[in-house]
C-alpha cells in the first residue's frame, strides 16, 4: 500500500469512526513546561520530550527553540500534514510539500517599551509549496479543504478562553 493510501485510509477510518460514535472525538490533551534553568524549559508531552529556550540576545542560552519557532512549527505542521492528507483523499500524488510561516511582529510590546503596541504577533503569513504533476486548479481546492479543517489554522485565527489556575508552595 502506497504512503498515499496508507494516510487517506487512516482518514477515512477515523471520520467512519466519528460518525458512528461522535463522543470519540471529545478529549483534552495536555502539555506540561517545566522551568530547568536560566530561561530554559522541558517540555514533556505524552512520550515526547524537547527543550525551548530563548537565544542569547533575549538572555537564554540557546539550547532550544524560542516560543514563537514553536508557534510557527505548530501552525507550520499542522498545515503542512493536513495538506498532505487532502492530497492524498483527493487521490493526488505528491513529491514534496513545503509550508514557511512568517510571523510579523513588533517586540516593543513583549519588552513593554510601547504599552500601546500588543505583546504578540501582528499577523502570519504562509507560503505553501507544492511539488506535483496534478492539476493546479484540484491541488489548490485540495488546499482550501485542508485549511477549512485544521485545528491549528483556526486555533491561530480566533481567539480561544484561556483559563489559567494558579498554586504557590
Amino acid at each position: 500500500m502506497s504512503t498515499r493510501d496508507r494516510i487517506a485510509k487512516a482518514f477515512e477510518r477515523n471520520a467512519e469512526v466519528l460518525r458512528r460514535r461522535p463522543q470519540a472525538g471529545l478529549g483534552t490533551s495536555n502539555t506540561t513546561v517545566r522551568l530547568l534553568d536560566g530561561l530554559a524549559c522541558q517540555i514533556e508531552s505524552g512520550e515526547w520530550r524537547l527543550v525551548a529556550d530563548q537565544p542569547g540576545t533575549t538572555g537564554g542560552d540557546n539550547r532550544g527553540p524560542d516560543p514563537g519557532d514553536l508557534g510557527r512549527a505548530a501552525l507550520g505542521i499542522c498545515l503542512a500534514q493536513g495538506y498532505v492528507l487532502a492530497l492524498a483523499l483527493a487521490g493526488l500524488t505528491v513529491r514534496g510539500l513545503e509550508v514557511r510561516v512568517e510571523s510579523l511582529a513588533d517586540r516593543r510590546g513583549m519588552f513593554g517599551v510601547d504599552a500601546e503596541v500588543p505583546a504578540g504577533s501582528q499577523g502570519l503569513r504562509c507560503s505553501v509549496t507544492v511539488d506535483s504533476d496534478a492539476d493546479e486548479a484540484v491541488i489548490r481546492k485540495a488546499l482550501d479543504e485542508a485549511d477549512r479543517r485544521s485545528p491549528w489554522l483556526y486555533n491561530f485565527k480566533t481567539a480561544l478562553p484561556v483559563e489559567r489556575e494558579i498554586t504557590i508552595r
